[in-house]
């Protein structure tokens, strides 16, 4: 596959096709993914909807449960934000979950997605770690209102009512008013999926309130 000039190593995912035990299929599965990096988080959030009954590559392991509402709350960060810096921050988290459940599916590795970001013995796209939260802060677990809005829309496959609280998610940036986050959970033993429930302002906790 050939690499178009003067692209920086992570601004597209054409490098996937490196991915798995061989040339064959795998390096197939990843081809639809040569694309480069969005210019904005309202962009990341129209591939999905144009691709969301893909079942290739990175579209194939990460799927946004509520595509109209990410849409609205993304729209909030680019308009606060200049440049595209965080779509492609977004872009790569997106491209490290999809390369991770990836690994999980063909047993290529096993363990937690921490473990796999700080593995120097698996291939696929990492971000670094700082950028993954697996846990809410402890007043953000015991306050009520801070839990309600960390529960999203998600399919039935997750949980039977429609709805679930989510806790692991992505620093996109820190250091301004809006300071993104995306929030997600992990299928890694049945559907290997991740479920997007939320990308946009960080949501209320101690501090912003």
């Amino acid at each position: 596959m050939k690499k178009k000039k003067n692209q920086k190593k992570g601004s597209d995912v054409a490098h996937l096709a490196q991915l798995g035990p061989g040339e064959g299929a795998a390096g197939e599965r990843w081809r639809i993914e040569a694309e480069s990096a969005p210019q904005t988080l309202f962009e990341v959030v129209e591939r999905f909807r144009r691709n969301q009954h893909c079942e290739h590559g990175i579209y194939k392991y990460v799927k946004f449960c509520d595509l109209d509402g990410v849409a609205k709350s993304a729209a909030v960060v680019d308009r606060s934000r200049r440049g595209n810096a965080t779509a492609r921050i977004c872009w790569e988290q997106l491209q490290s979950l999809a390369c991770y459940l990836n690994a999980l599916e063909e047993g290529r590795f096993q363990g937690g997605f921490k473990q796999y970001l700080d593995s120097d013995k698996v291939q696929g796209v990492k971000v670094p770690a700082k950028q993954f939260r697996a846990q809410e802060s402890d007043t953000v677990r015991k306050a009520g209102k801070f839990r309600a809005q960390r529960r999203f829309k998600v399919p039935q496959e997750l949980s039977s009512d429609g709805v679930y609280e989510m806790k692991r998610h992505f620093a996109l940036g820190v250091g301004n008013s809006v300071a993104p986050r995306m929030y997600f959970e992990l299928d890694t033993n049945q559907h290997f999926t991740a479920y997007i429930g939320y990308l946009g302002p960080h949501l209320d906790n101690l501090h912003t309130n």
